[in-house]
């Protein structure tokens, strides 16, 4: 696999090999550049792997919600994402205490990622309907993250989470 940091300014895209399975692969071209799962069927923690390391990806709380993630060889968080009341974006804390802003538009069908300052550092926008799959753009202001791997899975952590809070609604 390469380094999601060698493919900023690529094409990338986020696909479900089978749709029946929490499994996806995020392409660049045909070739697999990470992976990610959900180990357990009903469980909210997920898995992301590349060539730039292996994280996890974990809900916490009840009424005041987050979510953290977790290298996979430890058990303390790297950064929290606090979401915003409607769970359309929030603020994602760094190490350091750095900050990104994460957002949606009101379909959330495009999530983006931006500095304090407001640049974009990428944009995820979905496709599909029996399986799961997205776009992902980055824009040039992402070489500056060396998090971008594990930033690129937490989007697409959220939105598999919303597709399987909609999919639990709807039956």
């Amino acid at each position: 696999m390469k380094s999601l940091l060698t493919l900023i300014g690529s094409e990338l895209s986020w696909r479900q090999p089978r749709a029946f399975k929490l499994e996806f692969e995020l392409k660049h071209g045909e070739e697999v550049v990470a992976r990610f799962h959900f180990p357990k069927l009903f469980s909210h923690e997920a898995i992301g792997e590349s060539a730039d390391g292996c994280w996890k990806f974990r809900r916490r709380g009840f009424l005041r919600r987050r979510f953290e993630i977790i290298p996979c060889n430890n058990e303390l968080p790297i950064a929290t994402l606090i979401p915003d009341m409607w769970e359309r974006g929030g603020e994602l804390v760094l190490s350091k205490g750095r900050k990104l802003h994460l957002s949606s538009n009101w379909w959330k069908a495009t999530h983006s990622v931006k500095t304090d300052s407001g640049e974009t550092l990428l944009e995820c926008t979905k496709r599909g309907i029996f399986k799961a799959a997205a776009d992902v753009r980055f824009r040039a202001k992402a070489e500056e993250y060396t998090e971008l791997p594990w930033i690129i899975m937490l989007v697409w952590y959220l939105i598999i989470l919303a597709r399987r809070r909609a999919a639990h609604a709807s039956a």
